[in-house]
């Protein structure tokens, strides 16, 4: 951590495309397995990320769950990539710089209020002209881009992805410098920008 408690942001985890949420079983001393991950691409990136306690499954019965196809939302999106970079055990927090704060949940407000106080997530604009933060709404590949390339600060390569006509005309302009950036370094692939995020 640096001299302010805060973690050197040093490192990009691998597979940060792997995110989801620790949600409803304890993981000490847990071995996990995924029935649903059989065979599945993202089988080692769950089970190493969820090892090191940056998300979990769901358990029924003696079987836990991943739900790659689950997507994924913009507190979950946050509170994940923060645990990844080393933001952990965030005690609750005020949330005064946005409107809504009365709707975000108590788990997300310390990595919320971390993250604006960053730079890492400035929130949106509501009708009213007021910042808000809506963390139930799923995140686009190209919002969770900028997201990431904050967090860790990602420099940008000299060479940057190609991408299709038909992504170039959907992806916003306030995130083509860091959706170009986390694609360039292998992070996530070339395409889709507006695609949701899931839990693969």
């Amino acid at each position: 951590t640096d001299q302010n408690g805060r973690p050197n942001l040093n490192g990009i985890p691998t597979s940060a495309d792997s995110v989801g949420l620790i949600n409803t079983f304890d993981m000490n001393n847990l071995a996990p397995s995924y029935t649903d991950l059989e065979e599945h691409w993202c089988a080692a990136a769950a089970m190493r990320l969820t090892e090191d306690g940056i998300f979990g499954g769901t358990a029924l019965g003696e079987h836990t769950f991943f739900e790659p196809d689950t997507a994924v939302t913009r507190g979950e999106f946050l509170v994940c990539a923060m645990r990844a970079a080393g933001y952990d055990d965030l005690d609750r927090a005020a949330l005064p710089m946005f409107a809504n704060a009365d709707e975000i949940p108590d788990y997300l407000s310390g990595y919320l209020a971390a993250a604006y106080e960053d730079g890492i997530i400035n929130g949106s604009v509501d009708a009213a002209g007021a910042a808000v933060f809506y963390p139930d709404e799923t995140i686009t590949r190209a919002e969770a881009a900028v997201i990431l390339y904050r967090l860790f600060d990602i420099d940008t390569p000299a060479v940057l992805p190609v991408f299709s006509a038909e992504d170039e005309a959907v992806i916003p302009a306030w995130s083509v410098g860091a959706f170009s950036s986390v694609c360039a370094v292998g992070i996530m692939s070339a395409s889709d920008p507006a695609g949701i995020v899931d839990r693969a």
